[in-house]
């Protein structure tokens, strides 16, 4: 059985969650035995689409008699793998490219059941199924030395403390937020790693218009490459979760891999990862998380790090490879079933 995994943004970032995916998609197949390919004209059996804007080569794999799997909503803070239309931030929809790959997919995998049945509500008749993000733990370790490339890189003071957040440069509701915490929290260090629609002329405007306009310790930079960013995971006191709920599954696996104290704002009810006093501190406002993280700062906080390491390492890689590799086969299965018929 051979496995097309593509993803191919036109700006290709470690830190992008779709490369992300895509590199866990990889590493899952190696552990399972399974075979991968990255080039198309290799005839795969199976083809798995992380992206909306993969449509066209979807139905280019369908009319080969290859079958398709799509992973959606994995990725919303990637704008080159994003599947919904935030145009209306309180009422976000899927995009109509969205919509299109997963009804015309064999098999939609998604994170969790809140997106199982939104993607339900907007009309998608697919086959979905549940599919946990995984996380390779060894990433993780930190081998001697690789804690000081944040610091050396960003200029970080050996005794400051740093607080670091993920998510889209277009979301203003979280970037406002996030300057709010900043300028409440003058002794701490704020970094803010992000990506934008547009080229990176445009992103490199948006980013240099926050810095001059937020608080000298704010500091908001372009989506780092992965030893820069987990060296900033190891280097921090706490990732803040400030961005819709919905969209923050890769972030949050990452800090909880990392043993790093993870902060959220607002309603985490319906979320199967951040639990209020177990995985996370939860709050609903920005005062209180300023608060809190001085605290954190002080060594005056309770922390919930061994119950979010706990999340990590039940969503490990090699638990991730044993349910893919039941997928996969499961497809493969169903397509014989049909041609006997």
């Amino acid at each position: 059985m051979k496995v097309l995994i593509h993803y191919q943004p036109k700006q290709n970032r470690d830190t992008f969650e779709g490369v992300r995916v895509r590199k866990t998609l990889k590493g899952e197949c190696e552990l399972a035995g399974i075979t991968w390919v990255a080039n198309k004209k290799i005839g795969p059996d199976i083809a798995h689409f992380i992206s909306p804007r993969d449509i066209k080569l979807l139905r280019t794999m369908k009319k080969r008699g290859v079958k398709c799997i799509v992973s959606a909503f994995y990725c919303e803070n990637d704008p080159f793998a994003s599947f919904l239309n935030r145009k209306n931030p309180q009422n976000p929809i899927i995009s109509k490219k969205g919509v299109a790959i997963c009804q015309e997919a064999d098999l939609v995998l998604v994170p969790n059941e809140f997106f199982k049945e939104f993607a339900k509500a907007h009309g998608i008749t697919s086959e979905i199924q549940v599919f946990s993000p995984a996380v390779d733990l060894s990433r993780f370790h930190a081998y001697p030395g690789e804690e000081k490339i944040f610091p050396r890189y960003f200029r970080v003071r050996p005794n400051q403390a740093v607080v670091v957040c993920t998510g889209r440069y277009n979301d203003s509701a979280t970037i406002g937020r996030f300057r709010k915490i900043a300028s409440l929290c003058p002794n701490i260090e704020f970094y803010f790693f992000g990506a934008g629609n547009g080229g990176i002329s445009s992103l490199w405007d948006t980013i240099g218009r926050l810095n001059r306009k937020s608080t000298p310790n704010c500091h908001f930079v372009q989506a780092a490459q992965d030893d820069i960013y987990r060296s900033a995971l190891y280097r921090s006191i706490a990732r803040l979760s400030i961005s819709d709920p919905a969209h923050e599954s890769l972030g949050v696996l990452d800090a909880f891999a990392a043993k790093l104290q993870v902060v959220a704002y607002g309603d985490r009810s319906f979320s199967n990862w951040i639990q209020k006093d177990v995985t996370a501190k939860v709050f609903p406002n920005e005062e209180e998380i300023a608060k809190y993280l001085e605290d954190l700062y002080q060594g005056n906080a309770e922390m919930t790090i061994m119950g979010g390491y706990q999340i990590a390492m039940d969503r490990r890689i090699e638990v991730g490879a044993e349910h893919l590799k039941q997928i996969y086969e499961s497809l493969m299965n169903s397509q014989e079933e049909k041609q006997n018929d």
